[in-house]
This record gives structure tokens, C-alpha cells and sequence, in this order.
């Protein structure tokens, strides 16, 4: 009997493909729990967008002190930060949407015009008074979408400083 030390080419041959198919497996799940990581992230980038401009929002329509504008895509108030109880200069607050789907969602106070929410898909207004000096209570809904996610908010906010 001889004793023949090392390895064949067959061995090698399927050690390496052994060892092959173990990397593509990891790799392969590695990859879809990437993925899953990924989308978990858009959505919860949206919802967090989403969330921001109805925090601004509701922050905003607490304070109000009157409305003078009250239609379905936007609405416009006073807060009386001067304390003198009638609407200045500069205490006037708009929200508005275009209508128009994946526009903005625009603010408009006393130091200009910005987005409050980017791709904005629904952004519709109702109140609880069809007068405009009447109104204490407003419900929105606020729908949003990004990189083929969606997220849709409705809620109400009631102004606290209307008497």
C-alpha cells in the first residue's frame, strides 16, 4: 500500500463549489434583508416628514387667535403674539395646497413662503362652522408620498385661543 498525501482535483473541484454556494447563500440573504432595512427606512422617513408638518400644523392652529380664511385646500389665521387682541402685522398664518398632486404643502407667516411637506398628495380642510368667525375646530386630511410609499394622516385640531 502507498500512502499518497494531498488532494485530488475532484476534491478541490467540490470543496470550492461547496464553499461557493455557502457565499452565495449568505450573500443572497444578506441582500433581501438590505432591502427590507431600506423600504423600513423610506417609510419611516415619510411618516416622520409627515408627522413634522402635523406637529407645525396643530402648533399653529392652537394658537390661533381668528381665522380669515377657511377653504378646503387652505386656511389662514391670526395669533396674537403683540397681546393687543386684533390682528397685526405679521400675525397672520397661511396654509395652502395647490390641489395638485405631488406639490407642496406651503406656509406663509411673517417670514415668508416655505414647504412645510414636500409630494404631497391630499391635503383638503373642513370645519366645524361654515362662518369664518365661528370656527374653533378644523379637520384635515393629509396624505403624502414618497419613492412609491404613502402615508395618510386625518385628524382634528382645536384652536384654543378662539373664545
Amino acid at each position: 500500500m502507498s500512502n499518497k498525501k494531498g488532494v485530488t482535483l475532484i476534491e478541490l473541484i467540490m470543496v470550492l463549489f461547496i464553499a461557493a454556494n455557502l457565499f452565495l447563500i449568505v450573500f443572497l440573504i444578506y441582500d433581501v434583508g438590505f432591502k427590507v432595512f431600506q423600504q423600513g427606512e423610506k417609510r419611516s422617513g415619510l411618516r416622520s416628514d409627515v408627522g413634522r408638518a402635523v406637529s407645525l400644523l396643530t402648533k399653529d392652529v392652537r394658537l390661533a387667535s381668528g381665522f380669515t380664511v377657511a377653504n378646503e385646500n387652505s386656511v389662514t389665521f391670526w395669533t396674537d403674539y403683540n397681546g393687543d387682541e386684533e390682528e397685526s402685522v405679521g400675525e397672520s398664518i397661511t396654509y395652502s395646497f395647490s390641489g395638485i398632486s405631488g406639490e407642496a404643502l406651503i406656509k406663509t407667516d411673517a417670514n415668508g413662503d416655505y414647504a412645510v411637506l414636500d409630494e404631497v398628495v391630499e391635503f383638503t380642510l373642513s370645519y366645524d362652522s361654515i362662518l369664518v368667525d365661528s370656527i374653533h375646530l378644523i379637520s384635515f386630511v393629509l396624505d403624502a408620498a414618497k419613492d412609491f410609499e404613502t402615508f395618510k394622516i386625518e385628524s382634528s385640531i382645536k384652536a384654543r385661543n378662539i373664545i
